[in-house]
């Protein structure tokens, strides 16, 4: 066994780097597969911390730290575990490269990214740069006491130790032998190992192939693209094009991998899901290939010039399978995910399946279809917030994977995936654990946010249909209940109400004094005598609402719960848009529950500013805003222009990110979205109102309000 210290080891990070660099497009595993038994084998990163807070039912993001290998060793990507989803239950398999004490660890530079069942047992890759286990890449075998395996694959396990980067494992039918792909500097070849002594069978020619399928236990089919590696590595744009190749018939013949051409055509990549399979069922091929007006999906022997039955036919190719007679295609059919289920029936006469348009699914060409036994999974390409941010080397996209049928499954189920995907939710993240000169994290504890306004309202109490909003928002006042003040000139003169005290009717305080003098005092009334009190209290509701705080909590104490995937029509713009949508239950101060629904663009790269995507989008949420009474309303923000407010009180704290715009709508009875009014969040204040003198700077964490003497004249300024 190797240490640290040997050449090669110091070596191997700088080889596999070159290699992976050269692998980038080619290299593809499945993140999800049957298990034999009735489970989903599922490759996921740790979905909970220590402490149990944000435990979910259901795991992360899968990472899918394939195919972007050249990312590697440099990426933070997830360290990926393997799980089992079998009855709605999720159970974790691995502890290969979480735990331990390793102080790299926390880098995430080693993963299990590819597995397989064979005979009754499960296997997975380990991708392992830094370590002396062998090899860079190493097949273990999976077992119970790898779940408990404090960070490294437990002694023994490890059967087979590569050099080169090894992917795309497939099994022989009769479970005797394993086929994987071997990436060596420029050259790719096919590799079959005995399963029995884990020793090299049969080795292909040199060729730039996809993933191979078995056919028989001897014989398996791939194509091989006629191109270089590098040439294959610049075409994994967003939508790939199909490549000339050719698909081969492997015979294993000796040691040897002997070759048969069957078809030679133009054919889409399979990065992120399989354009090849076998039917038992019809002992026929399944063939993505590409024709004058899009991808066929055919039928065909293996044999030569064999006569086509074409399935389906798309746009674009989003992946094919099997589950027993059912053959899965799926597709981009004018700009729409589809995906069919055809029944087996006789080979010749056109097979008649069913169609089903996922609306909510992802058409970007980094994400497809895998076929699962009983349901398939999608996988979802999600634009990542971290890419060309200077946050070390970050892919663009990370991955969101969804399986459909018995027992189900999100992995945005789990809120901290939305911490991940969302530039603007992990912003909020960042915040609540910034450490300022080694002190403990100070969460996001106030907001001093201004506003201008454009009134729609058909109100004559409302005279002034522009105007401007200013408000300061205290999380920890009022006994941690939050304390709320706000200004504005809505109904032309300013006005200015607040809320403070300790947290219940007969010890708040309210300040509503109608007109403010110039030297802005505050008239205090009772709360219990005001009716402005609970339109504070609602307006404080809504604030603990839309901050992205908490978001992994249980739903319960202020966290996420995931709501599903949808497509919501944008008023701003008319526009439909994929949405993920999780709902957020805040219980006031009177005790009982208030209710918001908070949708984030799912679209890639984004709707609007790549380098910010998934932001907020919508918020569903009763609220009273000023003077008016809006009851329920709709708030659609801006997805294309974002402000990035400092920390008031240290400025290299991370900045807090809020779209720049929003508007609310209220539903007519005729169903229609009318605008209420639209905000433009400013930066900075200068001389308005009129008792402001000076600059106000909008921003969070305002030092100087902790106190009611402070927080009540908090816009008193100096020249």
């Amino acid at each position: 066994m190797l240490n640290h210290s040997t050449p090669m080891m110091r070596f191997a990070p700088l080889l596999f780097a070159l290699l992976c660099v050269l692998a980038t497009s080619l290299a593809a595993n499945d993140v999800a597969l049957p298990d034999g038994n009735g489970g989903v084998l599922m490759l996921l990163p740790e979905p909970t911390s220590a402490a149990g807070d944000g435990l979910s039912e259901f795991a992360g993001d899968p990472g899918l730290p394939c195919p972007a290998w050249s990312e590697w060793p440099g990426a933070a990507w997830p360290g990926c575990e393997l799980w089992r989803l079998k009855d709605g239950k999720v159970e974790r398999l691995t502890n290969v490269v979480g735990g331990g004490a390793e102080k790299d660890r926390t880098s995430n530079r080693r993963t299990l990214y590819a597995a397989f069942v064979a005979g009754g047992a499960t296997y997975a890759l380990h991708y392992d740069p830094f370590k002396e286990f062998g090899g860079i890449c190493e097949v273990v075998r999976i077992d119970a006491a790898q779940a408990k395996a404090d960070g490294v694959p437990v002694g023994g396990s490890v059967l087979l130790a590569s050099a080169e980067y090894l992917d795309a494992p497939c099994v022989s039918p009769d479970g005797k032998y394993l086929c994987v792909r071997a990436f060596n500097k420029e050259a790719i070849t096919l590799r079959v190992y005995d399963l029995a002594t884990w020793k090299l069978a049969a080795e292909s020619s040199v060729a730039v192939y996809a993933r191979p399928v078995w056919i028989d236990n001897a014989a398996l089919c791939v194509v091989a693209y006629e191109t270089t590696l590098r040439d294959a590595m610049r075409a994994a744009a967003s939508e790939p094009a199909p490549v000339v190749g050719k698909l081969l018939k492997l015979v294993m013949v000796d040691d040897k991998l002997a070759s048969t051409e069957l078809l030679a055509g133009t054919f889409p990549p399979d990065f992120y899901s399989r354009n090849l399979a076998w039917s038992t069922t019809q002992k026929k091929l399944i063939v993505a290939r590409a024709d004058k007006t899009g991808i066929a999906i055919e039928l065909r022997d293996a044999a030569p010039d064999a006569k086509p039955l074409q399935v389906e036919h798309f746009d674009f190719a989003r992946g094919v399978g099997v589950d027993g007679p059912a053959i899965l295609c799926a597709g981009v059919e004018r700009g729409r995910f589809c995906q069919t289920v055809t029944a087996a029936n006789d080979a010749g006469s056109k097979p008649e399946g069913k169609r089903a348009v996922i609306e909510s699914a992802g058409v970007d060409g980094r994400g497809g279809m895998i076929g699962l036994a009983g349901c398939v999974a999608i996988i979802e390409p999600v634009g990542n917030p971290l890419w060309a941010t200077g946050r070390d080397a970050q892919p663009e996209v990370l991955h969101t994977l969804v399986i459909t049928g018995p027992g189900g499954f999100d992995s945005l189920r789990n809120p901290r995936t939305l911490q991940r995907v969302s530039a603007v939710a992990s912003r909020f993240k960042d915040i609540e654990n910034y450490k300022w000169k080694g002190t403990t994290p100070r969460p996001l504890v106030s907001t001093v946010l201004a506003f201008d306004l454009n009134i729609d309202i058909d109100d004559k109490a409302i005279k002034n249909k522009k105007g401007r909003y200013i408000e300061y928002y205290d999380a920890k006042g009022r006994g941690g209940k939050g304390r709320l003040r706000w200004e504005d000139n809505l109904g032309g003169n300013w006005v200015v109400n607040a809320v403070s005290g300790k947290g219940t009717p007969e010890t708040d305080k309210v300040y509503d004094n109608g007109l403010v003098g110039n030297a802005g005092e505050l008239q205090e009334t009772a709360a219990t005598r005001s009716g402005t009190y609970d339109k504070l209290l609602e307006q404080i509701e809504s604030r603990n609402a839309l901050l992205l705080t908490g978001l992994e909590r249980a739903p319960d104490k202020g966290g996420l719960k995931f709501v599903g995937r949808a497509i919501w029509r944008d008023p701003i713009d008319g526009v439909d848009k994929r949405v993920f949508t999780y709902a957020r239950t805040i219980t006031t101060s009177g005790g009982s529950k208030f209710n918001a629904l908070l949708s984030f663009v799912a679209d890639v790269p984004s709707m609007g500013n790549r380098a910010n995507p998934h932001p907020l989008m919508r918020a569903r949420m009763q609220t009273r805003f000023g003077g008016g009474n809006f009851g329920e309303v709709d708030l659609a923000f801006s997805t294309d222009s974002f402000v990035e407010l400092p920390n008031l009180e240290i400025a290299d704290a991370p900045k807090m990110l809020l779209p720049r715009t929003f508007s609310a709508y209220q539903t007519d009875k005729n169903g229609k979205a009318v605008r209420q009014f639209s905000a433009t969040l400013l930066t900075t204040v200068n001389g308005d109102p009129k008792h402001l003198r000076g600059t106000l700077t909008c921003g969070y964490n305002e030092s100087g309000a902790s106190t009611d003497d402070k927080f009540n004249n908090l816009y008193r300024r100096k020249p």
